[in-house]
């Protein structure tokens, strides 16, 4: 039962280009951040997004960056609405209501979820997408 296991058994080797949710970090315009609204944050993701800026998009998504998948879920949308944001249940952020439109004609409305409780103090986006 004491038998030797070769170290390398246990080791895990990962992609370079492998992405990472993080806590948000502060930025070095982070104020300009950490004081939008929950409203304010929604259109700028969503416009982000529109626009495809990725590292605009990624100051209110929480990893190291953004995959092709979302990308192409995300490029090229166009906001038809962005509502007042209210609060529910237990949960530490807000919701925020809001309607797209995708690059295929689509549309969604749903509520975005948006919190400030990380290290940045900012709001980031957290589900609802």
């Amino acid at each position: 039962y004491n038998c030797d296991i070769k170290p390398d058994v246990f080791t895990l080797a990962l992609p370079e280009d492998v992405i990472w949710f993080v806590q948000p970090q502060p930025l070095p315009d982070n104020e300009k951040y950490a004081s939008m609204t929950p409203e304010q944050v929604a259109r700028a993701f969503f416009e982000a997004c529109g626009k495809e800026n990725w590292d605009e998009m990624l100051k209110f998504w929480n990893a190291t960056a953004v995959d092709q998948r979302l990308k192409d879920y995300l490029g090229g949308i166009k906001i038809i609405s962005i509502s007042t944001p209210f609060k529910s249940g237990r949960y530490p952020g807000w919701f925020v209501p809001y309607e797209i439109q995708f690059k295929n004609g689509g549309t969604k409305k749903m509520n975005l979820a948006v919190r400030n409780d990380n290290p940045a103090k900012r709001y980031v986006v957290d589900g609802g997408i």
